[in-house]
């Protein structure tokens, strides 16, 4: 039921914003007691959330979060701790009780989460992932079940910035090809080929441009910072390009992205990481509509690198049974002429000396 698997951490903070409980679409969709006293149960959530937006723009930048200072770690408790004050003292009818309690398990995983992360990295999420997609399905059956009784718009199911009775239908603005896509139907053994434009979910769509198995003299040559990968590995990068076919303004991490070899290993950019990367894709908000191209890079072992047709990528936040995979295979691209490496080399002829975007990058961190 939920279409739009974002990574965990960004899941669970999506939960504690307006967008999650905005309110009743009318109370005389039902004249029951329960139902009256869920309205107002409602409201008291949706105000709130309100008072949570208004203190968004003073929090640490969560695409971001490799950067953070202890401060930003004590803020970021600090927030959850009057977040949980809020939500405990509001009282549930019975017919909400479920809902309720899941919220607040919510709240005391991000705190636990957070404070883990403090002392032992941002890698430290990566143990609280499943948990967090759990409980971000419990909450969205919770509250299907409350709507479904009452016939109130709880939570916008589908996320088109509106809340609706049921699962939604997705956005309006989605592009046929988006909604009908066929990637759908790929598999680890039929992947979306090279050049192939096909839907991660119902907001962003994917193309794998290039390939570029050894990636890494133009590592080096980048970035005097780079070190050469480890005893074994090579510097794999792949060259996307992601479409905001949703109808709101998003953001895109390349954390999203991760590569599996024929064994079933797993890669993530934010652990397996090369370095600064030329021309990396960039995370800036795109408006519906909206493309932007760049670099992905994995630090993998050579063997693998060698046999890129072997090779897939697809979006870690979306569960298993709903992942779309991209083929890598670089001989597509020598098959038409095409060298995977010219967008490498035309992207660290045109940068300038540190003047990368993304993971890592000291303009990143910066200006966020």
């Amino acid at each position: 039921m939920f279409g739009r698997r974002r990574f965990a951490l960004v899941v669970l903070l999506s939960l504690f914003s307006a967008c999650l409980v905005t309110g009743p679409s009318g109370g005389s969709a039902s004249q029951s007691a329960e139902c009256v006293q869920l309205s107002l149960y409602a409201d008291e959530i949706q105000a709130a959330g309100e008072q949570i937006d208004a203190q968004e723009a003073g929090r640490p930048d969560m695409d971001h979060i490799e950067t953070w200072t202890e401060a930003d770690f004590d803020q970021t408790l600090a927030f959850y701790d009057q977040l949980l004050i809020t939500v405990q003292g509001i009282e549930p009818p019975p017919i909400a009780a479920e809902f309720h309690q899941v919220y607040i398990e919510g709240i005391l995983l991000a705190q636990e989460m957070f404070a883990t992360m403090r002392t032992e990295g941002p890698f430290a999420m990566l143990g609280y992932m499943e948990p967090l997609a759990e409980l971000n399905q419990q909450i969205f059956d919770a509250s299907l079940a409350l709507e479904e009784t009452c016939g109130l718009a709880i939570f916008d199911h589908d996320f088109d910035g509106e809340p609706e009775v049921g699962e939604g239908v997705g956005s309006d603005s989605a592009t046929p090809s988006a909604v009908e896509d066929p990637a759908a139907e790929s598999s680890r053994t039929d992947p979306i080929p090279v050049g192939t434009a096909a839907a991660l979910d119902d907001t962003w769509e994917l193309t794998v441009l290039s390939v570029t198995p050894d990636a890494n003299e133009a590592l080096l040559a980048y970035d005097p910072s780079n070190t050469a990968p480890a005893e074994g590995l090579q510097y794999f990068m792949v060259r996307v390009k992601v479409t905001n076919i949703g109808a709101r303004e998003e953001r895109f991490s390349n954390w999203r992205l991760t590569m599996e070899d024929p064994s079933g290993r797993i890669y993530a950019p934010f652990i397996d990481y090369c370095g600064f990367t030329p021309d990396e894709l960039p995370i800036d908000t795109l408006a519906p509509g909206e493309s932007a191209e760049g670099n992905v890079c994995w630090a993998i072992p050579a063997p693998e690198a060698a046999s890129t047709a072997a090779l897939v990528i697809y979006d870690g936040d979306a569960f298993e049974s709903e992942r779309v995979y991209f083929s890598l295979d670089a001989a597509v691209e020598l098959a038409t002429g095409e060298s995977p490496g010219d967008g490498f080399a035309d992207a660290i002829g045109s940068a300038g000396e540190g003047a990368v975007s993304g993971f890592g990058t000291p303009e990143a961190s910066d200006d966020e």
